[in-house]
C-alpha cells in the first residue's frame, strides 16, 4: 500500500495514515521498520512546509508475493480475499489465484510427506513441450533436468556416475546394464527394462552418436543389454546427458523418474511439484514455480543478506566462429583475427567480470604468423545477437581498419532455434556453457558449433576417435582439432565470464551442472535459527 501511495499520490503523512487505515504513530514505526530491514530510505523533512521522501530499495511487489507464496498453505480463504483487494498489479493477482487453486489440489500421497519449502524462481519462456529429444535449451534442459532422470551422470566436477543403475558389465561387446529396483514414475508405476530400451530406441534412431549400436534389447524385467560394433567408454558418456533421459509417454502427457513433475502450466507459469515416489526420498523444496516475467518474479530477495550467498559456478564460454564455407578465405581470416585480437586485448585489460583471457595463446600463435594486411573486395558479414556494447565496437573497429563490414541482427532466441546457415554470414560470436572435458566433442554434439562444423574432415575424425578409442585418447584428439581450428583461423576463443548466482541466505548446497542448470531438489534449506546459529 504505501509502495502505490507514494507511486501514485502525492499527499502529507496524515493522508498516507488514513490511505494505511492506521495512526500516524503507527505510520512511523512501520516507516522505521522498513528502513531498518533495508526496505526503504526516509528522508523526512526538516522545518515547516518541507516534504518527507520514501524511496524504495527494493522491489516491493516482488518481494512481497515471493514471501507470500511461501506460506500460502498457511492462509485462509478471507485472508486470500483480503490480500486480493490490495493495489497489486494483475499479473501478481493471477498468480495467487493461480497457486490458491493449486493448493486446493491434493496429492493422494501428500499426507504422508512433509511440506517443504515452496520456491519461485524464472525462466526465459514456458515451453509448449519439454521432450528431451526435441531442440532444447537452456529453459527446456533445467526443466529436463528437474523432473527426469538418467542412466547415468555427470557430477559437479565431471565425474562420470551411475544413477538409474545399480551395477554394469561388459560381456564380449554387448554392455549390460542392471536397473535399480526402486525407481518409480511420478504416478507411482515402477520403471523396468522395457521403458528404458523403448527410450533408447528412440534416442538410437534419430542421434548419429549412436552409429556403433548394434541393438538395444531387454535382457530381464530390470535388465537390458546394450549390443555394439565394439566396446567404447563414450556410450555411458551419451547415456548421462540430457537427450538421453528416461520418460514414459501416455496419451501425450510425459510421465517422468526425476525429483519432481510437471503438475501445471500456462502462458505464464509452470509449476513443478514433488515427485512422492523419486527414489532418492523427499527434498527441501517441494513446490517450484517457474514464471516467464523475469522482472516482476525473479526470485531474488532485494537485501543485503543475498550477498553472503552468491555462487558462481557456471562459467560460459565466449567464441568468434569464422563460417568455413564463406567468402572469407583463410588469409582473410588470419587478418581479421589478428585485428579482433588486438582489439579484445585493449576492451578487455580492466574488464572485471572475465575470469579468465582465452584469446592470449591465440595472440601468440597469430604474432608469429604475421599476416598481411587484407583487402576484402565485399562486406565481412557478422551475425549480431541483441547487439552488446563491445561486439557493437569491434564491428566499429573493423571499419576504422578499413574492413567492410556487413550487420545482420537477431535475437538470441530466435538465434538458438535458427540454423546458421540461415543467415549467410561469415562470422558470428557465441557463449556456450560446456564442460571442460570433452570440449570440442561436446561443440559438436550440441549447441550452434556443430552446424558450421560438424562435416568438416577433421570434426569427423574427432567423432570417430570418440566411439572407437578409449577415453585415454580423447585428450591428445582434442588438442589435435584444436590445433587445426588455430592454424585455419576458423575459432577464436576469446574468455571465460563467470555468471553469479544469488539465492536467498538459507539455502545451502546449491549444486549447478557443468551446463549451468540448476539442480533444485539438491538444495537444502535451513530454518532462520539454523542460519542465525
Amino acid at each position: 500500500m504505501l509502495n502505490h501511495f507514494v507511486a501514485h499520490h502525492n499527499g502529507s503523512r496524515e493522508d498516507l495514515a488514513e490511505y494505511m487505515n492506521i495512526s500516524s504513530r503507527q505510520l512511523t514505526r512501520l516507516l522505521k521498520k522498513w528502513e531498518e530491514q533495508n526496505i526503504i530510505e526516509y528522508v523526512a523533512g526538516e522545518g515547516r512546509g518541507n516534504e518527507s521522501t520514501i524511496l524504495f530499495k527494493v522491489d516491493v511487489e516482488q518481494r512481497f508475493i515471493n514471501e507470500y507464496l511461501m506460506t500460502i498453505n498457511e492462509r485462509s480463504i478471507s485472508d486470500i480475499d483480503e490480500i486480493l483487494t490490495l493495489p497489486l498489479s494483475k499479473k501478481s493477482k493471477n498468480l495467487i489465484t493461480s497457486v490458491v487453486q493449486e493448493t486446493l489440489y491434493t496429492y493422494d500421497q501428500s499426507n504422508s510427506m512433509k511440506q517443504g519449502y515452496i520456491y519461485t524462481d524464472t525462466i526465459n519462456y514456458i515451453p509448449e513441450s519439454f521432450h528431451p529429444l526435441n531442440e532444447s535449451d537452456h529453459t527446456i534442459d533445467t526443466i529436463v533436468l528437474n523432473t527426469m532422470s538418467r542412466l547415468y551422470e555427470l557430477d559437479s566436477y565431471g565425474n562420470l556416475n551411475p544413477e538409474l543403475v545399480i551395477y554394469d558389465e561388459w560381456k564380449d561387446n554387448t554392455l549390460i546394464i542392471h536397473l535399480l529396483r526402486t525407481i518409480k514414475f511420478s504416478d507411482g508405476r515402477g520403471l523396468f527394462a522395457e521403458d528404458v530400451v523403448c527410450c533408447l530406441k528412440q534416442l538410437f534412431d534419430r542421434s548419429d552418436d549412436f552409429c556403433n549400436v548394434v541393438s538395444v534389447t531387454t535382457a530381464g524385467v530390470y535388465t537390458l543389454a546394450i549390443e555394439m560394433n565394439h566396446q567404447t567408454d563414450s556410450i555411458k558418456y551419451l547415456l548421462s546427458n540430457l537427450d538421453a533421459s528416461i520418460y514414459r509417454e501416455e496419451q501425450g502427457i510425459l510421465l517422468t523418474t526425476g525429483p519432481y513433475y510437471v503438475a501445471k502450466q500456462n502462458e505464464e507459469m509452470m509449476t513443478l511439484r514433488t515427485n512422492f515416489f523419486h527414489f532418492k526420498g523427499e527434498h527441501d523444496i517441494s513446490t517450484l514455480y517457474l514464471v516467464s516475467d523475469q522482472k516482476k518474479y525473479q526470485l531474488i530477495y532485494q537485501n543485503q543478506q543475498l550477498d553472503n550467498n552468491k555462487v558462481s559456478k557456471m562459467l560460459t564460454k565466449t567464441m568468434l566462429l569464422f563460417n568455413p564455407y564463406s567468402r572469407v578465405n583463410i588469409l582473410q581470416r588470419m587478418y581479421l583475427t589478428h585485428l579482433i585480437l588486438a582489439f579484445f586485448d585493449k576492451t578487455m585489460q580492466h574488464d572485471s567480470s572475465v575470469e579468465k583471457r582465452l584469446f592470449d595463446s591465440y595472440k601468440h600463435f597469430m604474432g608469429r604468423q604475421n599476416p598481411s594486411e587484407q583487402v576484402f573486395t565485399k562486406p565481412v558479414r557478422i551475425l549480431l545477437l541483441g547487439i552488446k556494447d563491445n561486439e557493437q565496437q569491434m564491428v566499429d573497429y573493423l571499419k576504422t581498419r578499413g574492413v567492410p563490414v556487413e550487420v545482420t541482427e537477431d535475437e538470441f532466441h530466435t538465434y538458438m532455434y535458427t540454423n546458421l546457415n540461415y543467415y549467410n554470414v561469415d562470422m558470428v560470436m557465441t557463449k556456450e556453457v560446456i564442460p571442460a572435458d570433452l570440449s570440442y566433442y561436446q561443440r559438436l554434439r550440441f549447441g550452434k558449433f556443430k552446424e558450421w562444423y560438424y562435416n568438416l574432415k577433421e570434426s569427423r575424425q574427432l567423432i570417430r576417435i570418440y566411439m572407437d578409442k578409449h577415453s585415454q585418447y580423447w585428450t591428445y584428439a582434442e588438442q589435435r582439432y584444436e590445433r587445426f581450428l588455430a592454424q585455419q583461423a576458423l575459432v577464436i576463443p576469446i574468455s571465460v565470464t563467470a555468471r553469479q548466482f544469488s539465492f536467498p541466505e538459507n539455502f545451502r548446497n546449491i549444486v549447478i551442472t557443468q551446463q549451468g542448470l540448476i539442480d533444485y531438489s539438491k538444495i537444502i534449506v535451513k530454518d532462520n535459527e539454523q542460519v542465525m546459529e
